[in-house]
């Protein structure tokens, strides 16, 4: 196994012997059967008889241990006996090795050590100096090369432009191409050594387009400290999941660096190089995989970590279908969280309260876990509402490792209230926004059929103590005089004449005391607006609000502003009319600042029909359900991925693609939207559709107040003249 270990004077390159086993388990007769098989095959393997545990009835099970120190060729060995025997029961067998080498020796990313090597530097002794679970640790001082392409599209959609690298503040344009611009780069690489390479779009366009240049010119590029071991590369996938194709760009991996793909990494976008450095460490998966899976990878990595710590076996194939149900059954199991419609409308001096981390929560206090559940010892151990029964003897696996997090979370929230500067109160943020991601996926984690350590009644018992917990809740809050404006889940709208943040502070205690589970204020609002469904005026929406607290921030969901396929030029607009009116601290200044709004308005659609708006203000993030040709009816979207294909642009299904609308009315689908990356604007772009777009992002802000998309349209096109 290679290590890379970063010193005050360099990073060195260090080998440990690894021995990797998986397990076989059957009759008697089959296993050695199977085991004379690979014997006879002169593998370079060790067998050995023994016992290891078995999660689900927690019993010691007799195994046939396979060992090799190859681990180039494990997966070959785990194959090989498969199909020798596939009716024989696998272990242990398809965890990543630089994963299980981590879960077996305590190591983990980033983790301080003190070691000795010999001359030839193979690792003699590893002596760890730190803990995952340490909240004050130190990062070490890394150096970062920064890449990125002149056009801010994604370059696999745009014109070619001029790579652009970054490094200690001083920024190098690569003008030439091929030959000259390897040569460069890499005096640039071996000039700054980096650890990392940051980049944008560097899995799915700029390496790959590096790695076809070197090899059209003949020149190596030094991307690796490790010279010898290449580049890893991952292919780009398109799957479906949940009612949806997602699309799973490629990776391009180094070794002795990190590449990191700044647009290719939810946990980098949402948590920053603080978060995902705080995931490496708490899920022991390796920084360049951590950056490019998803959080629940993470939670099955730490799953792993603790099953390995406990000695369990880890099947090779999960083999844990739902129970069976019945329609009736169904219908009371399946139900998900309780959810009280908003009453519409605006609403002062009212109090959100929300459950910290509360699905995570219950899974930890009530010992929710693939095995606990149904378990043969404790039937009277029931769950409210639904009956399955969890068992009171024994510490699941998944509690066990989710309360870890849990406590780790709040120490950084502390550490947020306790912080001097803005600088640490960010880093603590970012580290427990990490942590907070690592919860929420846990829950979902229960009821993914391909989760090692899943189970559909988990999640089942999960949402109906949700729906008990949030009902107990509201009715200790009524009975106090306080009235339901809002409840989703885990979250509680209040309002009550007169009641001052103290008297909600000792509500949310006493909640968290006969609930059992932590509550806490998120707010208190100066106002807040529920909103209707655009479809059903008269119908509430549950996640469709926006309001300002007494500090002035604002809270949003639902609203143009947070979608990812709403234009700049529409999300800014709306923003700045939600700027002005978190001004505002009561309903009657919010009225009053209506011209002030509607002013706004005027000049953005101003600004449309002067066609003077940059195009990258107009660009509309799109996701492709189809390939190109699969699509039958001329839409936008279907004309602008059109465009791209006929510039030679291999599209997939599931990836977002973004285009400007040119003309939606059209019937020359030629002209009705282009794809952004290639359009010179010479045909303009479709003003009554962006002032369309702009009208229905002011409704949102606006509707509350009196007025509907038409009433705007009218006052704008100059049909009316009131406010």
């Amino acid at each position: 196994m290679v290590l890379w270990l970063k010193t005050e004077q360099e990073c060195l390159r260090l080998v440990d012997t690894y021995w990797a086993s998986f397990y076989l388990a059957g009759p008697d007769a089959a296993l050695k059967a199977c085991v004379s098989y690979m014997l006879r095959q002169r593998l370079p393997i060790t067998t050995e008889w023994t016992e290891r545990r078995e999660l689900l009835s927690n019993r010691f099970i007799p195994v046939l241990k396979v060992s090799t120190s190859r681990l180039d060729r494990f997966s070959a060995f785990v194959q090989l006996a498969y199909r020798f025997n596939p009716e024989l029961t696998f272990y242990n067998c398809d965890i990543l090795l630089p994963q299980r080498y981590l879960y077996e020796t305590g190591l983990f990313p980033l983790a301080q050590c003190e070691l000795t090597y010999d001359e030839s530097l193979r690792l003699k002794e590893i002596q760890l100096l730190d803990s995952p679970w340490a909240v004050n640790y130190p990062i070490p001082p890394l150096r970062f090369l920064q890449l990125r392409m002149e056009h801010e599209a994604n370059p696999s959609h745009a014109r070619t432009t001029r790579l652009i690298a970054s490094v200690d503040d001083r920024e190098f344009v690569f003008e030439a191409e091929g030959a000259e611009l390897l040569r460069s780069l890499n005096s640039l690489l071996q000039k700054y050594d980096p650890d990392v390479i940051l980049s944008r779009y560097g899995d799915s366009y700029i390496l790959p387009r590096l790695r076809r240049m070197a090899d059209t010119c003949g020149i190596p590029l030094d991307f690796n400290r490790d010279g010898a071991a290449g580049m890893t590369s991952k292919q780009a996938r398109s799957f479906f999941t949940y009612g949806r194709i997602v699309y799973q760009a490629g990776a391009q991996i180094l070794h002795g660096r990190w590449h990191l793909d700044i647009a290719n990494s939810f946990v980098v976008k949402e948590t920053g190089l603080d978060g995902l450095m705080e995931l490496a460490r708490v899920t022991k998966l390796p920084v360049q995989r951590c950056a490019r899976t998803s959080p629940g990878t993470g939670v099955s990595s730490m799953q792993l970590d603790v099953a390995f710590q406990d000695g369990y076996l880890i099947p090779w194939r999960k083999r844990m279908p739902e129970d069976f149900k019945t329609g009736s059954e169904l219908l009371l199991t399946d139900k998900g969280g309780l959810v009280f419609q908003p009453q519409i409308g605006l609403y002062e001096q009212v109090c959100e309260l929300d459950f910290s981390s509360m699905f995570p929560s219950i899974m930890v206090k009530y010992n929710i876990s693939q095995e606990t559940l149904r378990c043969a010892c404790c039937p009277e151990n029931r769950v409210p509402e639904i009956g399955h029964h969890i068992c009171t003897k024994r510490r699941g696996l998944v509690p066990r490792t989710l309360e870890p997090v849990l406590t780790r979370r709040r120490a950084y929230k502390l550490l947020m209230r306790q912080a001097v500067t803005a600088d640490e109160r960010e880093l603590y943020n970012k580290r427990q926004s990490a942590l907070k991601w690592l919860g929420l996926v846990s829950f979902g984690y229960q009821g993914y059929r391909n989760a090692r350590f899943g189970r559909l009644e988990g999640h089942e018992a999960v949402t109906a103590y949700a729906r008990e917990t949030l009902l107990a809740a509201k009715e200790i809050a009524e009975a106090q005089g306080y009235s339901l404006i809002h409840a989703i889940v885990d979250s509680m709208w209040l309002k009550k004449a007169g009641a001052t943040r103290e008297d909600y502070e000792r509500l949310a205690a006493d909640i968290s005391r006969q609930t059992g589970l932590s509550m806490a204020i998120e707010g208190v609002y100066h106002w807040i607006a529920f909103l209707p469904s655009r479809v059903s005026p008269k119908a509430p929406v549950p996640n469709r609000y926006f309001g300002c607290f007494v500090d002035g921030t604002l809270k949003v969901r639902g609203l143009e502003v947070r979608r990812s396929d709403t234009p700049g030029f529409v999300r800014s607009a709306q923003a700045a009319m939600l700027k002005t009116l978190s001004q505002a601290r009561t309903y009657d200044e919010c009225t009053a600042r209506v011209p002030e709004l509607l002013d706004e308005l005027r000049v953005r659609v101003d600004a449309l029909r002067s066609g003077g708006v940059p195009l990258a203000e107009l660009a509309i993030s799109r996701h492709l359900s189809l390939v190109p040709v699969a699509y039958k009816t001329d839409t936008i979207l279907s004309e602008a991925a059109k465009d791209l294909a006929s510039r030679g642009v291999h599209l997939s299904a599931g990836e977002t693609i973004q285009l400007v609308i040119v003309d939606s009315k059209a019937n020359d689908h030629v002209s009705k939207a282009k794809a952004y990356g290639f359009y010179d604007g010479s045909l303009g772009y479709d003003v009554e559709k962006y002032t369309e777009l702009t009208l229905k992002a002011a409704e949102s802000v606006l509707w509350f107040l009196g007025y509907d998309y038409a009433r705007l349209k009218a006052l704008i096109s100059g049909e009316r003249n009131d406010c």
